[in-house]
């Protein structure tokens, strides 16, 4: 049998501690590390429900998980704009006579109610967004309490610290 080189024999080891101490770090930390990338895996995004909320009425709400609330918004710019329509809208007709003949002229006038009826259509949809984003941060708040069964106010990003250590007059990082 061949004699391993110290360059192998070094390999090995460095091989087999690397994979020991990952497997004892694994152990060790499985449950949060789960957590973290389930969390991570469910939440939801914020600018995806304004985006979704910009195209369709109540589909932000709806990707948050709050249809109801989001159906309201509906309702409410539905009224709006029905208040618009109805009590915004007025048609005049004249007759006019002209010697010989005589004719009608209808034109449209639109009243005070169509404007404050489709700008409170339009403040509707800005609240709406704004709302959909807010209901997508309640949402990851209480994705983030059930996995980790704890109350937080803000639930933790994926990332790391680097602080510096200063021994023996030599700086590292840990």
């Amino acid at each position: 049998m061949k004699r391993l080189s110290t360059f192998s024999w070094l390999l090995a080891l460095f091989v087999f501690l690397t994979l020991s101490n990952s497997a004892a770090l694994a152990q060790t930390g499985t449950g949060d590390a789960q957590k973290m990338m389930l969390y991570e895996s469910m939440k939801k995004d914020q600018t995806t429900a304004v985006l979704l909320s910009c195209c369709i009425t109540s589909a932000g709400h709806a990707y948050a998980g709050n249809w109801p609330r989001g159906l309201m918004f509906t309702a409410g710019r539905i009224g709006c704009a029905a208040v618009a329509i109805a009590f915004g809208i007025e048609e005049k007709t004249e007759t006019h006579y002209d010697g010989w003949y005589s004719y009608e002229e209808t034109t449209v006038e639109l009243t005070p109610a169509y404007y404050i009826g489709y700008a409170g259509a339009f403040m509707l949809a800005i609240w709406e967004m704004v709302d959909a984003a807010s209901e997508v941060k309640k949402y990851n708040l209480e994705l983030y309490q059930q996995i980790y069964g704890e109350s937080s106010t803000v639930p933790p990003r994926l990332g790391f610290n680097v602080t510096p250590i200063e021994k023996g007059g030599k700086v590292t990082l840990s």
